[in-house]
């Protein structure tokens, strides 16, 4: 991602738009149901969700996702969407059962951003760069880098900032007050390194890079550019997630103050493929041939 440094230009929406840009924001594992039950619920209590906790601030909820509403690698995760007041997925079974683009979710985001409720809560789920990156495209790069997976992937990211710039002038122009935040859920590691014409990335839990992820914060009335260097883990999330949304519950700790440069500890934790928690820090570098 340019934003983070990445040297093509592909985040031209976070690069610019005024809000907060945390440098620092490692996922709380590195694949999707690990990593979202861990920040969206109250693992192993996975019904005291953010659904849950919006609904009983008595928010209008909707989950709008492209990714599966049944499947081994759904189910948890769109089982919490579904408890949403207005549930909507493109795919009616597993996450790979057919393609769809992240953009044909814009109707349905429109919808609900319209809606007549004074207060909303939507979550968006999104395919992203989830490997295969060119399936993303539908093969199309718009610069070629390394190897044609590796270069629809930066075009995946370019693809999603477009959408998240989008999403942000439908929040704009519906003159209301409004919030978003955008993440992801897990990094990606690089494979076949030594083959470069067929470099790729996939699911791995062994580099730090299989963690780092974008988190970004903007508002109707955000007028500057801030950034949070401080580490923060997505195990976390759900005290950010109430900094955030201004939605409490007295079983989320509120030990620090996470939208903040503050020192705040037990951030470098992570859950590996194998369930354990382990220390973030402690794992080497991934990089590229």
């Amino acid at each position: 991602m340019h934003v983070y440094d990445f040297p093509i230009n592909n985040t031209p929406f976070m690069d610019s738009a005024n809000g907060i840009l945390f440098n620092h924001y490692i996922s709380a594992a590195s694949s999707t149901i690990p990593s979202l039950t861990s920040s969206l619920t109250q693992a192993p209590k996975l019904a005291n969700s953010v659904i849950a906790l919006a609904k009983k601030w008595r928010f209008t909820t909707y989950w709008l996702s492209n990714q599966g509403a049944v499947g081994i690698y759904a189910t948890p995760i769109a089982s919490m969407g579904k408890k949403a007041d207005h549930s909507f997925f493109l795919k009616r079974a597993s996450y790979n059962s057919k393609e769809t683009y992240d953009d044909e979710l814009l109707p349905q985001i429109a919808t609900a951003i319209k809606a007549p409720q004074a207060k909303k809560f939507i979550i968006v789920h999104l395919i992203g760069s989830h490997p295969r990156a060119c399936a993303r495209t539908n093969d199309h790069y718009e610069t070629f880098y390394k190897s044609e997976e590796i270069s629809c992937y930066i075009q995946s990211i370019k693809n999603t900032d477009q959408l998240l710039a989008t999403i942000h002038q439908y929040l704009t122009d519906s003159q209301s007050k409004w919030t978003m935040i955008y993440f992801s859920d897990h990094g990606l590691g690089f494979v076949n390194k030594n083959n470069r014409s067929d470099l790729k990335l996939t699911h791995n839990y062994q580099y730090r890079q299989d963690y780092e992820v974008p988190l970004f914060i903007s508002s109707y009335n955000s007028n500057e550019r801030q950034y949070i260097t401080a580490a923060r883990s997505g195990i976390n999330f759900l005290t950010l997630f109430s900094e955030w949304s201004g939605i409490d519950d007295p079983s989320i700790g509120h030990s620090c103050h996470m939208i903040s440069n503050d020192i705040c500890h037990q951030q470098n934790s992570v859950i590996d493929f194998n369930n354990k928690r382990i220390d973030y820090t402690k794992l080497p570098s991934d990089m590229a041939p």
